[in-house]
């Protein structure tokens, strides 16, 4: 399963795997869109380190941004730290980021990092740098 949700007391995971496409990130979005515990995440990780490829079309960062955009209405604020391998990877990765920001405005606030542990340190309000 290139998407898996894994919930925690204040914050979830979404570890993603292997070639990842748009019904990937739309099934893992309306898993958290429906469900209580996403109301009381405080932060979450994106831990892309397994990704081989993003595999998006044109049309596919609309569909993402329009259900990220659903997400953001329910949880206004959120700290998000993306986890990813290599600079390939992060390549992959910017559009589909850019395409939430370009479609709405929102409060989510996301860094990326290549360190699992400083991404959560950040993420769960520390500071650690990228």
């Amino acid at each position: 399963m290139p998407a898996r949700i894994i919930w925690s007391d204040d914050h979830y995971v979404i570890e993603y795997s292997g070639h990842v496409v748009v019904e990937d990130s739309l099934r893992a979005y309306g898993e958290l869109v429906g469900s209580k515990k996403f109301d009381g995440a405080r932060f979450a990780i994106l831990d892309c380190q397994a990704i081989i490829a993003v595999d998006y079309g044109p049309r596919d960062y609309d569909k993402h941004a329009a259900i990220t955009k659903s997400a953001a209405l329910i949880k206004r604020k959120l700290r998000i730290g993306l986890v990813v391998p290599s600079e390939e990877i992060e390549a992959e990765i910017l559009p589909f980021m850019e395409s939430v920001s370009n479609k709405f405005p929102h409060d989510w606030s996301r860094r990326i990092f290549r360190d699992y542990d400083q991404a959560l340190a950040w993420a769960c309000g520390g500071s650690a740098s990228s």
